[in-house]
């Protein structure tokens, strides 16, 4: 699982299968219904604001195969009209606000074979303004996705979900440009990967608390569940 929640909702595994009630997690036609990824988010917006105001969520329909990029189209069929489902280059599915669609049960189809997509949620820090992080605010993202994370896990799928929910070990930051960016805290310096992203160690924020992280680079994206 690599610290996200993944499930294989156009295909099925153990885990995906329990958490999405069994049979349900497996669609035929590379289909799921448009419910269950309302859920998802609904399940985020059950936490109370104020204890996920630094987090930002994401639902993200990825190839099983990693090394296939290509992109995925999505859309549903509502009274014999088209409507697209917008999915980025990324990955990153954007969820229309539609309860009739819920109480209708339509279906969200993709022009993937069955069985070749994973659903995959995450949750990203909102990104502070300037190069300088405090130390504190990153900690209590920390915090605050963990505990989304447990959340969500539970009211998915109860409580040994809960105890599975995957936990943040470290703050993933991805820098503008490549890639002799770097981040330093107290005289510390980490430096940024050929990914673009400079990898921070929990056990550094912890040691540093009190501390402010100094970037090199505007920061584009800040993750707390890396792949």
């Amino acid at each position: 699982m690599n610290g996200r929640w993944r499930f294989l909702g156009f295909g099925g595994t153990v885990l995906a299968a329990w958490l999405l009630g069994g049979g349900a997690a497996r669609a035929e036609n590379a289909a799921i219904p448009f419910a269950r990824l309302a859920g998802f988010r609904g399940a985020f917006d059950a936490v109370p604001a104020a204890q996920r105001d630094k987090l930002i969520f994401l639902l993200s329909i990825g190839h099983a195969d990693k090394t296939n990029h290509a992109p995925i189209r999505a859309w549903v069929d509502d009274g014999g009209k088209r409507i697209e489902i917008p999915v980025g280059a990324d990955g990153v599915v954007t969820l229309p606000a539609r309860a009739d669609w819920v109480a209708r049960g339509v279906m969200v189809q993709t022009d993937q074979p069955k069985g070749t997509l994973n659903i995959e949620i995450d949750l990203a820090v909102k990104l502070p303004a300037g190069r300088t992080i405090a130390v504190a605010y990153l900690l209590d993202a920390v915090r605050q996705g963990n505990d989304a994370m447990r959340a969500g896990a539970r009211q998915l799928g109860g409580y040994m979900a809960m105890l599975m929910a995957p936990a943040s070990k470290e703050v993933d930051i991805t820098l503008a440009g490549c890639c002799g960016g770097t981040a330093m805290v107290d005289g510390v310096v980490l430096r940024q990967a050929a990914s673009g992203i400079v990898a921070i160690p929990l056990g550094v924020l912890q040691d540093h608390a009190q501390g402010a992280l100094t970037l090199s680079a505007p920061a584009t994206a800040i993750d707390l569940f890396p792949k």
